[in-house]
């Protein structure tokens, strides 16, 4: 199944690191054909400084530019949900 694939995502191109933080903090139902596949929310298991960590992990190792996301960018992020 390729629905994982991080490698050249928009998300994790995308230096900013919103997109990353926002499925992390609110997942992301998808609908394949054929079944459900998706990624669950984790607003509440992780802290901000967690998040922020893993965002900053994710765009460094999958995109092309690593993201400076700080845990206070983060408690911003998850208010506007």
């Amino acid at each position: 199944m390729s629905f994982a694939t991080l490698t050249g995502a928009r998300a994790v191109n995308d230096p900013t690191a919103i997109n990353v933080v926002q499925v992390i903090l609110s997942g992301a139902p998808r609908l394949p054909a054929g079944g459900t596949a998706g990624m669950p929310a984790f607003s509440e298991a992780y802290s901000d400084e967690e998040i922020a960590s893993l965002a900053n992990y994710m765009t460094a190792q999958f995109g092309a530019a690593p993201s400076a996301l700080a845990p206070d960018q983060v408690a911003q992020l998850r208010r506007a949900d």
